[in-house]
């Protein structure tokens, strides 16, 4: 079981505001898990928690509520879609999902670096972006400079070693360096 809820975040930045977050409940294995992405900061007294509403006395509060409503709409519209499923990610309730998911390498990389942004998992999330620039530099640009792409169904065993094989010449030296890029690879793909 799933929910969504509007928040108003405990914590204060510096102005004084506070964020107001979607807010995404799931269950795995007996336990709730939480995510939260950020909508926008208002002052906490212009914000009200029970209605989940921006207060009238913001001077921008219609945009601001209509920002809310249209966020809160598209999260419930996947929620609803992915609870047909069986399968409810919080992460993509919360961001959407890419449209190019399913069939491109590239997209799957993106979609599994934005994961870690999102838990606020910076340092990972650069790590994982060096990575990832490697695998686009073993897949290239084509004539036009348009970045080549390959279907999640087209990489296999054969194309593994391929690109094993590249990154030992290009820069990738290191046993170790080459391990942590094909495990890199190995978690992108099993996301997928």
């Amino acid at each position: 079981m799933a929910s969504l809820k509007i928040i108003l975040h405990a914590k204060a930045h510096s102005d004084g505001t506070r964020p107001v977050m979607l807010q995404c409940i799931t269950q795995k294995a007996g336990k709730n898990i939480f995510r939260r992405k950020q909508v926008f900061r208002v002052p906490p007294e212009l914000f009200d928690p029970n209605k989940g509403r921006v207060r009238a006395k913001h001077p921008n509060h219609i945009v601001l509520n209509a920002t809310l409503s249209a966020a809160y709409h598209a999260a419930e519209s996947r929620l609803h879609d992915m609870q047909k499923t069986g399968s409810v990610d919080p992460l993509i309730v919360l961001n959407g999902h890419p449209a190019t998911l399913p069939n491109g390498l590239l997209a799957q990389l993106d979609y599994y670096i934005e994961r870690c942004r999102q838990k606020g998992q910076l340092h990972t999330m650069i790590k994982y972006q060096s990575h990832a620039n490697r695998i686009k530099d073993f897949l290239g640009k084509d004539k036009n400079q348009i970045q080549r792409d390959i279907l999640l169904g087209d990489v296999d065993e054969e194309w593994l070693l391929k690109l094993a094989g590249w990154l030992k010449l290009h820069g990738s030296k290191s046993p170790n360096t080459l391990h942590r890029r094909m495990a890199f690879l190995s978690g992108v793909l099993d996301t997928a």
